[in-house]
């Protein structure tokens, strides 16, 4: 019985069918899994990426949130309530190590320095073995309340120079008038209101390791003009960026990336 022969139009046609199924498997990913292998590849990227974030931004530069007015304009702008505690600003910052201070940075100061004990936020004014001095000037002022205080303008020098300072909030810096039986909460204020009111200057040499802070607000600031100058030690850090109330991290540092900020 003579051999069958094979129709060889038929064989190139199966091959060229399974070639084409083979193509299909193979840039299908569904049929052969390389899509789920590619989310899971997408989704420890974006884990390994968030916990960096995370790491970076709750160890490395550790968050606090600002509460009062005293480091308006700059911090806390849009603070409300009594004791500016809603609507509130975070500060992020990182702890000192080798860091060194310099006049204008933003530190948070732990709570050894106030009867309330509380955490706070000021800007360097003076540093080590520096002398700041306070001198009044002009004609004094009074409030127009019905206990007719009065102020004095106050300006601030340091080594002698007269400080420009863009950042306070108020145009004019004001100490109240020192009165027999006003009652103070620290000795130095005591002591920095007096020689105001009686000499019209008030100056200090800050020793090694000490430094002068202040807020911004400085009509609405307790800051070393009342508990005197901070030590070192009790620095826990210096600022390095806010996040305004209302917007978010992510925004903030995409803005420090452009320089914005």
């Amino acid at each position: 019985m003579p051999a069958k022969k094979t129709d060889n139009n038929l064989i190139k046609k199966d091959d060229k069918m399974a070639q084409n199924e083979a193509e299909q498997i193979l840039g299908n990913p569904y049929k052969n899994g390389s899509a789920f292998k590619f989310v899971l590849l997408l989704m420890a990227i974006f884990g390994a990426c968030y916990l960096v974030f995370i790491f970076v931004f709750q160890v490395v530069f550790k968050p606090i949130s600002v509460i009062g007015f005293s480091m308006q304009p700059g911090i806390n702008a849009s603070a409300i309530g009594t004791k500016g505690d809603r609507n509130t600003d975070i500060a992020y910052y990182q702890a000192l190590g080798s860091s060194n201070l310099s006049y204008k940075d933003i530190v948070i100061i732990n709570g050894n320095y106030t009867t309330t004990k509380h955490t706070l936020i000021k800007r360097i004014i003076a540093t080590p073995n520096q002398t700041i001095t306070f001198k009044t000037y002009g004609l004094p002022k009074n409030d127009n309340s019905t206990q007719f205080k009065t102020y004095y303008k106050v300006s601030v020098y340091v080594n002698d120079l007269l400080l420009a300072e863009d950042y306070i909030k108020n145009e004019e810096m004001l100490v109240k008038k020192y009165e027999l039986g006003d009652s103070f909460n620290y000795e130095f204020g005591e002591t920095y209101t007096r020689n105001l009111t009686n000499e019209g200057t008030f100056s200090y040499t800050l020793k090694e390791d000490e430094y002068f802070v202040m807020g911004d607000n400085r009509n609405n600031s307790t800051d070393s003009r009342d508990f005197g100058p901070i030590n070192k030690k009790d620095i826990n850090g210096k600022v390095l960026f806010t996040v305004p109330y209302g917007q978010n991290l992510a925004g903030v540092i995409w803005n420090i990336l452009l320089g914005k900020n």
